[in-house]
């Protein structure tokens, strides 16, 4: 299914599409935070209002998704669903303000982006990784019951996925 809507409002949390009005100068001052983005691949790239933009033009006419995330009205996350048909599959990835990080937030989004998975009837399973020093995501992950999947993973070195099955 192209082009997906996603418009979900849980509590003070509401995330849906981003849209190009969200490359400002806050979202990108965060996206370049090297030492926010240690646990990313992203931490190798400078971000810049046109690499936003064709980051985002990568969605468009796809069945994946790319949503921004806000709280009490302001934007403080973005996450990323992969959709994998042949696996039935959706790998979900997260990105919050690091001014926010460490406030409980991440946990509550993830468990908003866990349901909004499971409303896609022909996802089986969810999965997601991060690197190994991430120890505040990988407490996320097994707190909302997914498991480590130790074998059968090309990933990245020193990283760790994560599985739910549906």
């Amino acid at each position: 299914m192209l082009n997906r809507k996603i418009d979900t409002h849980s509590g003070e949390y509401y995330i849906r599409n981003f849209e190009e009005s969200d490359i400002t100068a806050f979202y990108l001052s965060w996206l370049n935070n090297k030492n926010h983005l240690r646990f990313s691949s992203q931490v190798l790239q400078s971000h810049s209002q046109e690499s936003a933009l064709q980051y985002l033009s990568n969605f468009k006419n796809s069945e994946n998704l790319f949503l921004s995330i806000a709280w009490n009205g302001t934007a403080i996350g973005t996450s990323t669903f992969y959709f994998s048909p042949n696996s039935s599959s959706v790998d979900i990835g997260i990105l919050v303000d690091p001014k926010i990080a460490g406030l409980g937030h991440g946990k509550k989004i993830w468990g908003i982006l866990l349901e909004i998975a499971k409303t896609f009837r022909e996802v089986k399973s969810i999965t997601a990784g991060t690197h190994e020093e991430n120890q505040a995501m990988l407490r996320i992950f097994t707190s909302h019951g997914m498991l480590e999947r130790l074998n059968g993973v090309k990933g990245l070195p020193d990283h760790r996925y994560f599985t739910l099955e549906l």
